[in-house]
């Protein structure tokens, strides 16, 4: 179940106690991994495909935060796992992907291995510069540059991307109009190729 590339970045107990205290998930594109407001009871790895993370404001707006890829963790669900904290982020499917899951009752005995720990400061330090980078970008950065970011973000190294304008509205907490008009800007000069629910990224 777990990649070899990965298992061996950890001590022959540690490997052990993933193998026998882990299972794995399938999900489909679009299905809910944890919502908003659960309680969290396992922590997600990512073994194949990728998870959207946002969080949602009391008017029902929709804020991303960053995606996370093969092999990485959603630390965010590390900090609601003392008590009875309940989730502040909504991790979705953004493709069909397989996670394993980590019981969270687990939790303190995986820090007791320092291989562990390493792996959860370089994925913490990981998720913050992103954090700030949404920070930055919801602060200083113009939209129409915001939107590029995103695009080559959800492209994730291809030049083509299905989603609808309604969709990227939602995750830049934006309109879907104010969205559309912003494409078409970005045709107009070159940076993209519109379709219906498509869009190519031009070099």
């Amino acid at each position: 179940m777990i990649p070899e590339s990965f298992r061996r970045n950890f001590e022959p107990a540690l490997q052990e106690l993933l193998d026998n205290e882990t299972f794995a998930i399938s999900l489909d594109k679009g299905e809910v991994l944890l919502d908003q407001g659960a309680f969290i009871t396992h922590i997600p790895i990512v073994l194949d495909g990728r998870l959207k993370v946002s969080q949602t404001d009391d008017d029902g707006h929709e804020l991303f935060l960053y995606f996370i890829e093969p092999l990485e963790s959603c630390v965010m669900t590390y900090t609601c796992c003392d008590g009875e904290a309940k989730s502040k982020i909504r991790a979705v499917a953004e493709t069909d992907s397989e996670v394993m899951m980590i019981p969270k009752e687990k939790l303190e005995t995986l820090m007791g291995f320092r291989t562990w720990r390493s792996f959860m400061m370089n994925a913490f330090r990981e998720r913050f510069a992103e954090l700030i980078d949404v920070l930055n970008s919801i602060a200083f950065t113009q939209l129409d540059q915001r939107l590029i970011k995103y695009l080559k973000e959800k492209a994730g190294g291809q030049s083509s991307i299905s989603i609808t304008h309604q969709a990227i509205a939602e995750d830049l907490n934006s309109s879907r109009e104010v969205i559309s008009r912003l494409l078409k800007q970005l045709e107009s000069q070159g940076k993209v190729s519109l379709g219906r629910n498509h869009i190519e990224l031009k070099k």
